[in-house]
C-alpha cells in the first residue's frame, strides 16, 4: 500500500473541485454544501501532508457557472421565487459586480493555471470564482 500512496504523490499537483456553497450555505443545498464545506477542509488538511512530498494541493470554487448544472440551479431558484429562468437568470447575473455568470472555460483556466508551474507557491487554497459575488 505504501507504494501505491508514494505514486499518487509522483503527479506535483492536486486540484479539488469544489463550490461557492463550500463558503456559504445555500438553501435547500444541505447535503451539497456540507460535502463542499469537507471538501475545502479536506483540501487544507491534505496540502499541509502532501507539500512535505513536494505535492501542491489546491481547490477551485466557482459559484454559478453557464452549464447544464448552474441552469438547473438557477431554474429552481427561480422557480421558488416565482420568475422564469430567464428572469432568474438576469437576476442573478445583475447581483454580480460583473454583471454575468462565469463561464466553463474561465473555470479551467483557472485550473490550469493552479496545475501549473507559474502558480508554484500556492498551496492549500480555495480559489473563489464567482464573478464578485462575495463581496455583494
Amino acid at each position: 500500500m505504501r507504494s501505491l500512496f508514494l505514486n499518487v504523490f509522483d503527479i506535483g499537483s492536486i486540484l479539488n473541485v469544489s463550490s461557492l456553497s463550500g463558503i456559504r450555505g445555500t438553501y435547500g443545498g444541505t447535503a451539497y454544501t456540507g460535502s463542499k464545506f469537507a471538501l475545502n477542509g479536506f483540501t487544507q488538511s491534505f496540502a499541509l501532508e502532501a507539500i512535505e512530498h513536494n505535492v501542491r494541493v489546491n481547490g477551485v470554487c466557482p459559484g454559478y457557472v453557464d452549464t447544464e448544472m448552474g441552469r438547473n440551479g438557477i431554474r429552481s431558484k427561480g422557480e421558488r421565487e416565482g420568475h422564469s429562468f430567464e428572469e432568474q437568470f438576469k437576476i442573478e447575473s445583475e447581483k454580480l459586480p460583473t454583471g454575468r455568470i462565469t463561464n466553463a472555460e474561465e473555470v479551467a483556466n483557472t485550473i490550469a493555471y493552479l496545475l501549473s508551474d507559474a502558480a508554484e507557491n500556492i498551496i492549500g487554497e480555495n480559489i473563489i470564482l464567482s464573478g464578485g459575488s462575495v463581496m455583494r
